[in-house]
């Protein structure tokens, strides 16, 4: 038995060794990693920024601001790309051509009503060449706007307005930059100049010492000298002394009152329709008569204007449903809804100035070179970025408020330390645009006038397309300038920071009215934690 089963296991062990022997003559089958997906490397966010390069009240070291911006940015890693115009290119650039992502602007109020804040920049209307330059349309906002307008209750106004900031806010469509004191200077001889809260300037009872000449040295020229075309101050303070409005305010303040109208309007029960009297014999510079037809040609021109060109239109005279001449001397608006500052805004500077129908249709495209008003200076020259000049008005029909120089002169001088230069040495008899380095020198060298100012300066997001079309980007960057700083490094005591979207004192007076603490709805503020986290959640790179 044992001899036959010794072969039987010799065969078996010769046959695992085999096994044994030919899998450790085989290589060992390699394990194949799949390697874990990673993210794509994180971008640097850029955009373009467009500027200008002229000083504005609201913003006395142009280009510098962007400069202050992109210092800001900087920090976390953003680059920000500055493209600086002067002021009517610029304005060409953004408003009409909409150019940039993001743009700087500013404002200064022309009535003293919420309304021509809130409703200006925000409203859908006012987009596509008007005011609301970042495109921003919200349907509930536009209601809400719209709700404001159309009650007379302070305090049901205060509350809309006060809550279409908190949602301005979230939606992080601005940056709140500053509130821009206002400053002017004039030499010792020149009495009977002020600064209006509204900027409009009045040189009716300006006197200078010596002379009948008055020089008004400024950083830039007008756009235009027609008052349904332009939006700048500096074509402002000249039309404002070639043309007048139906009403306009106290020296000191926004109260309205009657200027070219004879007393205030007769407003119906249901705040649509105002009967407006009008002055007797007053003559446009061309001789035509001021009359009812003339305010009726005034606001039908603003209505079916284009908004790119005339960009107060929509929003001073929207609302009109018909212009009636019932007489010579009585004019009857009636508004398709009420309209609380519609009365204000019948008192602007801008747009709601009344035009010599006869000048405007002999003109034509060009009126706005050759400008046919009713005020107290008459239009002689305009040699383009030097000078404009303007004569005393012989027949002025106001005998209370005769002017007192015979000549008007608007010089550029566009480096703002010349300006204070030439107004210290007596070459120029006032100036505006101070800079905050400046405003020492003009204090000691002549006589400095100075007024808390009803504007604001902004960076405003293109909303409606890439990259700011999206809202989380735009609360990161709202988040990451520094506003506090920057302000305080840019002008010194000559502004402070924005936190909402309308001067402090407006702000102050819609909480007090609504009972709500100070800064409601105030923009967000600085915190770049919070602003870097926001760009690494989108893809981009961060310092």
């Amino acid at each position: 038995m044992r001899r036959t089963r010794r072969p039987v296991a010799l065969a078996l062990l010769t046959m695992m060794m085999l096994v044994l022997a030919l899998a450790g003559c085989s290589k060992p089958k390699e394990t194949t990693l799949t390697p874990e997906p990673t993210a794509p490397p994180a971008k640097q966010f850029e955009f373009t920024l467009m500027a200008y390069t002229r000083d504005r009240p609201y913003n006395t070291v142009k280009d510098k601001l962007a400069e202050g911006i992109q210092q800001e940015l900087a920090k976390a890693g953003i680059k920000v790309n500055i493209k600086a115009l002067p002021w009517a290119e610029f304005l060409e650039a953004t408003r009409v051509k909409g150019e940039g992502d993001a743009f700087l602007l500013g404002w200064i109020g022309d009535n003293g009503d919420v309304d021509n804040f809130l409703y200006t920049f925000f409203h859908s209307s006012q987009m596509n060449g008007g005011m609301n330059q970042t495109n921003y349309k919200v349907d509930k906002v536009d209601q809400m706007l719209v709700d404001a307008q159309r009650t007379s209750d302070l305090k049901k106004r205060a509350e809309i307005y006060l809550e279409v900031e908190k949602i301005l806010s979230d939606d992080a469509v601005w940056i709140p930059i500053s509130h821009g004191n206002d400053y002017m200077a004039h030499t010792k001889n020149v009495s009977g100049m002020y600064i209006h809260p509204t900027g409009y300037l009045d040189l009716r009872n300006v006197t200078v010492q010596g002379k009948k000449e008055f020089i008004f040295g400024r950083g830039g020229d007008s756009v235009a000298l027609d008052p349904a075309l332009i939006e700048d101050g500096a074509s402002a303070q000249v039309v404002e002394q070639i043309y007048e409005s139906l009403y306009a305010y106290k020296p000191e303040n926004t109260d309205i009152i009657p200027l070219l109208a004879d007393g205030m309007p007769e407003i119906s029960a249901d705040g649509k329709v105002y009967t407006i009297n009008l002055k007797k014999g007053i003559m446009f510079h061309d001789g035509t008569p001021f009359n009812a037809e003339a305010v009726k040609f005034t606001i039908e021109r603003m209505k079916t204007g284009k908004i790119e060109e005339m960009p107060y239109a929509d929003f001073t005279f929207g609302a009109v449903e018909k212009v009636e001449a019932k007489s010579e001397n009585q004019v009857v608006i009636t508004l398709k809804e009420p309209v609380a500052p519609f009365l204000a805004n019948l008192a602007m500077g801008l747009a709601a100035p009344i035009v010599s129908p006869a000048a405007v249709k002999k003109y034509g495209d060009k009126a706005g070179e050759n400008p046919v008003g009713t005020g107290p200076f008459i239009f002689k020259s305009w040699a383009k970025d030097q000078q404009i000049v303007l004569e005393k008005n012989p027949n002025y029909w106001n005998k209370n408020a005769q002017p007192k120089v015979d000549t008007v002169i608007f010089k550029v001088i566009k480096e703002g330390s010349l300006r204070v230069d030439a107004v210290v040495k007596g070459e120029v008899d006032a100036i505006d645009g101070i800079a905050p380095a400046d405003v020492k020198r003009a204090r000691e060298g002549a006589v400095l006038l100075q007024k808390e100012g009803m504007n604001i300066s902004y960076m405003g997001f293109r909303t409606d397309r890439p990259p700011f079309n999206n809202k989380e980007l735009r609360q990161a960057i709202v988040q990451l300038v520094d506003r506090n700083a920057m302000v305080k490094a840019l002008y010194g005591e000559t502004a402070t920071p924005a936190t909402t979207y309308v001067p402090p004192f407006m702000q102050k007076s819609m909480e007090t009215l609504a009972g709500k603490s100070a800064n409601y709805g105030a923009a967000l503020s600085y915190n770049p934690e919070k602003g870097k986290e926001l760009l690494k959640k989108l893809g981009y790179s961060t310092k």
